[in-house]
């Protein structure tokens, strides 16, 4: 599991240097690109957030919390986080040069961007009823193929999703407003229902 907590240090910001290719099965998507999350902080510039299993980027070598110096010769020295998304992503079959900063190391990497496949924790299309009140009820329904029953206790939902703990926020904006937000692995979700019902698709949260 790959767990983002939120840091006032860092922006809330978290974005896939990869290109959507398809979504080929149900608990799987696909992209284009090295595969990484890009991230930045005020006192480190951009770095790399996550590493997908079986990417490019970790068969090169790549790691969690490498700093992007430069792409492509281009210094990534008070650029923003999106202007280095575009210069990282890319079609298949081109390669791309990254100047990496690691601990007290500088290092150098020439990746051939490929077809990296996402193994999603949750996606599909998000059925949820609600009972009760925010201090005292449930939320309850289908997310994907996976059926939930989660309890709402004073603003909390708690419950379980695939065996792991699901931990988030209620809040119930007069009598049929009714928003559910908070952390999931590496995503903030925040869903809206009314009168008693929500209705989404999720996309994919790895």
């Amino acid at each position: 599991m790959f767990s983002k907590k939120i840091n006032s240090l860092f922006y809330m910001v978290m974005i896939l240097a990869l290109l959507p290719l398809s979504a080929f099965a149900s608990d799987t998507d696909q992209f284009i690109g090295i595969g990484v999350t890009l991230d930045e902080a005020k006192d480190k510039g951009v770095y790399i957030d996550y590493v997908f299993e079986n990417s490019p980027a970790e068969k090169a070598g790549l790691m969690f919390k490498d700093q992007i110096l430069a792409v492509d010769g281009r210094s990534t020295q008070d650029k923003k986080l999106k202007e280095v998304l575009k210069w990282v992503r890319g079609p298949q079959g081109a390669s791309v040069d990254l100047t990496i900063g690691r601990a007290n190391s500088t290092l150098n990497f020439k990746i051939v961007r490929d077809v990296v496949t996402v193994n999603c924790f949750m996606k599909g299309n998000l059925n949820l009823n609600f009972s009760g009140t925010v201090n005292n009820g449930s939320l309850w329904g289908i997310i994907g193929s996976q059926h939930v029953n989660w309890f709402v206790n004073s603003g909390l939902v708690r419950g379980t999703y695939k065996d792991e703990q699901v931990s988030l926020n209620m809040e119930q904006w007069g009598t049929s407003e009714f928003k559910v937000h908070g952390w999931i692995h590496n995503t903030y979700v925040t869903w809206t229902g009314y009168n008693h019902y929500m209705n989404y698709y999720q996309s994919c949260i790895f």
